[in-house]
């Protein structure tokens, strides 16, 4: 129902977390996708957290990258998770890691196109103070050394996040 007030009020995309608390098997989340995206033309985006009890593995998301509108994923899993996941749909949907302090390599390495709802881009920075926005864009311009110490320069308040909020 959400998803399609997303679609009559203009959204190009809406972002779906897990279903929850009913889906318990890979079978129950594939068709609830199915579902969800038959009664939509927009793109859906997968939001692959653990919060609701029930994470979808990698051959899962790669069987749901099959349905047309399925364009996204945001993978809130391991590193070693979101690889495989690359591996296996990121030929037919768009990946992403959302944790920040992996978003350089993911940019740089795989193409990951945007740091999608990470709460770190408003921790980290101000106004006037855009560390992640500029070393993004240093690596954009192929000056990777000073993206590089940008990146190494927040390693304090990563460990400060981790400490009280991650």
């Amino acid at each position: 129902e959400l998803t399609r007030h997303a679609e009559l009020v203009g959204a190009d995309y809406a972002i779906v977390i897990n279903p929850y608390p009913i889906v318990r098997t890979d079978a129950m989340a594939r068709a609830f996708y199915e579902y969800l995206c038959a009664g939509v033309e927009i793109g859906v985006s997968l939001f692959n957290s653990s919060v609701g009890g029930f994470t979808l593995s990698p051959r899962l998301v790669a069987e749901l990258a099959e349905i047309e509108n399925v364009i996204a994923i945001k993978n809130a899993q391991p590193s070693s998770h979101t690889m495989e996941v690359r591996r296996l749909a990121a030929d037919r949907i768009a990946v992403m890691d959302p944790n920040e302090e992996n978003w350089l390599v993911s940019h740089a390495t795989f193409g990951q196109q945007a740091l999608n709802s990470e709460p770190t881009v408003f921790l980290y920075q101000t106004a006037a103070h855009q560390p992640i926005r500029e070393y993004t864009e240093l690596l954009d311009r192929q000056r990777t050394a000073e993206a590089l110490a940008i990146h190494h320069r927040l390693w304090p308040v990563r460990e400060i996040y981790k400490r009280w909020i991650g």
